[in-house]
């Protein structure tokens, strides 16, 4: 609708012409006054280029200042262009039931004249719902709209938009539905109480019997207990410190391995590279007869070298593995249960001509 308002002069002048308490221009409320003016004329501005909620927060900003029947109004309208009828309508009533002076400015008695005009205009335009439940007594479903509460058969007032109804009933599922209100509709809604689906009942035989184990309990007794894996120093768990120490143990030995390793096949590459050139010199008896002494005895050397860290890199990693292994075996045993602790039985076999014994147990 297109209002009929004043320029922002009129607004403006009803910031300062006032009832005798607001009309003693004193100087505690000069600033005031000045900073509720700007943000009306700020307001005003931003509501004329089409930002209404930028202008409903600059005349809000100023009312909180100042009062101002002319401020409420601007509100109002800013609310309406927003689609907010609702709260659109309810500052129209303060302004319409505001008690004014006999004395008050002009521009505040043709606010009231314009919002009772702009009132009566806007509440046809106030979309409604009306629920009617069929199937069942109305009382025996529950209704919300927006999460709000609310009767059947009964016109229920929002603005227009997108809005929730949730309907529930005892012995069935809700049902949640978006419903569309436009400008001006008055929409009824038949909820078939049929439509609403059914909550599955529980079947009585399969509830549990008081005393009976429950289905899990029983299924859990059929089955051994699983093996579970204590963390080191935990009761009755493996000690960190041996585990640690088994680790470093096993690192350290693999690494040494490692490195006894290396110098045993530089020791090999060497000794082929010596080998290869004896034989390019002097053929495939280059260490016969004496020829080549120093370098025949450099080349046995460096294979017998070679040979020797070969067998400590073997020694190491199998040090390595057994120190792995050790630790592994410790940390497992360690972690079992107490039901699981390792028990023997020696049971002797005696027979004709033949005898010996039969070990038994859990480790």
């Amino acid at each position: 609708m297109r209002y009929r308002h004043w320029g922002i002069a009129s607004l403006l002048l009803g910031l300062l012409i006032a009832n005798p308490a607001m009309a003693e221009e004193t100087a505690p409320t000069a600033q005031p006054k000045a900073t509720a003016r700007a943000l009306a004329n700020e307001g005003k501005v931003l509501y004329d280029a089409g930002r209404y909620e930028d202008a409903l927060r600059s005349f809000r900003e100023a009312e909180a200042i100042v009062h101002a029947p002319t401020l409420l109004l601007m509100m109002a309208r800013a609310h309406d262009k927003l689609g907010q009828f609702l709260e659109a309508r309810a500052i129209y009533k303060r302004v319409i039931e505001e008690d004014l002076d006999t004395n008050a400015a002009p521009v505040f008695v043709q606010a009231q004249v314009y919002a009772k005009e702009e009132m009566a205009s806007l509440v046809p335009r106030i979309p409604a719902l009306k629920v009617v439940v069929r199937g069942a007594a109305g009382s025996a479903v529950a209704l919300t709209l927006d999460g709000v509460k609310i009767e059947p058969l009964s016109f229920v007032e929002r603005n227009p938009g997108d809005h929730v109804l949730i309907a529930s009933m005892a012995g069935r599922r809700s049902v949640t539905r978006t419903i569309h209100l436009t400008e001006g509709e008055r929409k009824e809604l038949v909820l078939d109480t049929a439509s609403l689906p059914i909550e599955p009942a529980r079947n009585p035989a399969y509830a549990p019997v008081q005393g009976a184990p429950h289905r899990a309990d029983r299924k859990q007794a059929n089955h051994a207990p699983a093996r579970t894996l204590a963390r080191p120093n935990d009761a009755g768990g493996p000690n960190r410190a041996l585990v640690y120490t088994g680790m470093a143990l096993t690192g350290v030995a693999a690494g040494v391995g490692t490195v006894f390793g290396i110098l045993s096949a530089k020791h090999k590459i060497d000794a082929d590279d010596l080998h290869d050139q004896l034989e390019t010199k002097d053929g495939p008896s280059a260490c016969a007869g004496g020829q080549n002494a120093a370098a025949c005895g450099t080349l046995l050397s460096t294979r017998k070298e070679g040979w020797n860290y070969t067998k400590i890199s073997w020694g190491f990693f199998g040090g390595a593995a057994v120190a792995g292994a050790a630790t592994l075996i410790y940390y497992w045993r360690a972690s079992s249960p107490a039901e699981a602790t390792a028990h023997t039985r020696v049971i002797p076999q005696l027979g004709e001509g033949s005898g010996g014994i039969v070990i038994t147990g859990a480790w």
